[in-house]
């Protein structure tokens, strides 16, 4: 009883109920800050990145072996939760610590920047550029059961959330009622479709084909506001969007025969964000609302693959599993990082951080994945830049004004 009440008294607890226990928990679930702990995790991103890059050279150096490696890695990512978990578990609040200076600078400008809003659109956008590296150590799984896993891994996540911020009621009645039904249907198939398309382009070779989607989507949003929501486009904005439609046409005629890949992803996701737009539906409700909905089918064929031995799941080793787990936080969180700060940012501001996600892919695809690089590409890759630089530079401009 003496050992009970020491831990509860280092839980900040000064009884041994039980009931209070449960309440102190769910109260610790319940009122962890979005902002607070993103700016965190945003640091511990950049901090694990460089900390992992000094333990591969120092791996070279050493001549370690693939084995000796992975165990560095997995203390590394031990030791950085243990750090984080055990001051939140103490001070009931969301700690992260990042074991590197690059972190602690990205922690510290982020909050000079624009506060923990600004650390929470970073770092959706970094996570999104470094996602053809998590899904290519995923290859030998079939894309279409990654996008499952997704599914059912980010439903299970973001239940357990609405759980302890007791958000159920929210979700039952965005499900029940049809003028919030209807948009998520039609947002959780394009978002389905999305990454499906996405995760077969990255493990097939052509991230540089996915990035270059994701530098049109911005211009896309653009004419699809012009289209739908009745908004104005400037002049800038025009010649932008013309730029980008001379890259697109360059690279038809260049025969680039991953010309879907761009397009496909820009429509699925421009659209999707079109219907959020409009959705009278939360962040974390609508996409645990587009998750539920995708869960029927992605069930479906968990079970069919697992009854048919067809599956990968349990076949492939325990890392696999673990990565095919993971994608549930790698789906939800960038998500709703982007959303939370989206509401909150200015429209400029978000218009220049979006960039940050298909540059970084881009990067990969040429550097890391030595991807080729065509004379076709050299041409339509600038085109739509420009065209980004000018919509940016107007779209700061008129927040100026």
């Amino acid at each position: 009883m003496a050992r009970r009440s020491r831990f509860h008294r280092i839980l900040g607890q000064d009884t041994c109920s039980d009931g209070l226990a449960d309440n102190r928990w769910m109260s610790f679930f319940r009122d962890l800050n979005l902002s607070a702990a993103t700016a965190g995790i945003v640091a511990v991103l950049v901090g694990f990145t460089s900390s992992v890059a000094i333990v591969f050279q120092a791996a070279l150096a050493f001549g370690a072996t693939p084995e000796l490696v992975t165990s560095w890695m997995w203390a590394l990512g031990l030791g950085m939760g243990l750090c984080s978990a055990i001051p939140s578990l103490i001070l009931k609040k969301p700690v992260m610590v990042a074991w590197s200076t690059p972190g602690a600078a990205v922690l510290a400008t982020a909050g000079l920047a624009g506060g923990f809003t600004m650390a929470q659109a970073v770092g959706a956008y970094f996570i999104w550029g470094f996602l053809p590296v998590y899904f290519n150590l995923l290859k030998s799984v079939p894309p279409l059961e990654v996008v499952v896993h997704r599914i059912i891994w980010s439903a299970a996540l973001l239940l357990t959330m609405l759980y302890f911020r007791k958000r159920l009621g929210a979700l039952v009645e965005a499900l029940t009622t049809r003028a919030m039904l209807v948009p998520m249907i039609g947002s959780a198939v394009l978002i389905a479709a999305n990454w499906l398309i996405y995760i077969w382009a990255v493990t097939n070779g052509h991230i540089a084909a996915a990035s270059l989607g994701y530098f049109l989507n911005p211009l896309l949003n653009v004419l699809l506001g012009f289209l739908f929501l009745k908004e104005r486009l400037t002049r800038w904005q025009w010649v932008a969007v013309a730029m980008a439609g001379a890259g697109v046409a360059i690279l038809a005629t260049g025969a680039f025969s991953a010309l879907w890949i761009p397009l496909s992803l820009a429509l699925t996701f421009g659209f999707y964000g079109l219907i959020r737009k409009i959705a009278p539906v939360g962040p974390m409700v609508g996409l645990a609302g587009e998750t539920i909905l995708l869960l029927p089918a992605a069930l479906v064929l968990f079970g069919w693959w697992t009854i048919d031995n067809a599956g990968s799941f349990g076949r492939q080793g325990a890392d696999i599993d673990l990565l095919l787990i993971a994608s549930g936080i790698v789906t939800a969180l960038p998500l709703l990082l982007f959303a939370s700060a989206a509401r909150r940012m200015k429209y400029a501001t978000i218009g220049l951080v979006q960039y940050i996600g298909p540059t970084i892919q881009f990067l990969l695809a040429i550097l890391l994945y030595r991807e080729p690089l065509t004379t076709t590409h050299l041409i339509t890759f600038p085109l739509i830049w420009i065209g980004l630089m000018l919509y940016s530079w107007d779209a700061w401009r008129q927040s100026r004004a």
